[in-house]
């Protein structure tokens, strides 16, 4: 009957929709979780090399001709002010945030404004999503408490 054709229709229609949602939400957390993975994996990494750097310099010197050590020694300079640099701006940045997050979320009065602030500093280190994640994170919190009908937070 026609009932049953339009029952079916809308059953496979909302099938296809929440199984397109469900690969949607999967696939953003799958990038998500990469890109932690690679930004631990290059902060191990840079550790690891700054730690190990006068040992990775010997042995690259001898590695390289003489006559270039002058050129290695520019370059090994310049690797080191780039990288202290980006990890000074980096925590700059961060602190910033979180100290900016926490103002905001205070000032609309919303709850555990303090933790949603140091999950904003500590998100804004992954690149990309980080952020993102830190604003949906503060969004549901404001959505719930409005939801709630909560009386504004004590400040």
């Amino acid at each position: 009957s026609a009932i049953d054709a339009i029952t079916k229709w809308l059953s496979e229609q909302a099938s296809g929709i929440l199984a397109g949602a469900a690969s949607g939400i999967v696939g953003g957390i799958m990038d998500f979780s990469t890109g932690v993975a690679i930004f631990f994996i290059a902060l191990l990494c840079s550790f690891w090399l700054l730690l190990d750097w006068p040992v990775i310099s010997k042995e690259i010197r001898k590695i390289v001709p003489e006559s270039r050590h002058d050129d290695l020694d520019i370059l090994k300079e310049a690797f080191g002010t780039a990288l202290y640099g980006w990890l000074k701006a980096t925590i700059i940045s961060a602190l910033l945030t979180g100290f900016t997050s926490f103002i905001m979320l205070w000032a609309l009065g919303l709850p555990y404004s303090v933790v949603l602030a140091m999950l904003c500093a500590i998100l804004y280190i992954v690149p990309y999503i980080g952020v993102v994640v830190a604003c949906v994170l503060a969004g549901v919190v404001g959505l719930l408490q409005l939801m709630a009908g909560a009386p504004e937070a004590s400040r």
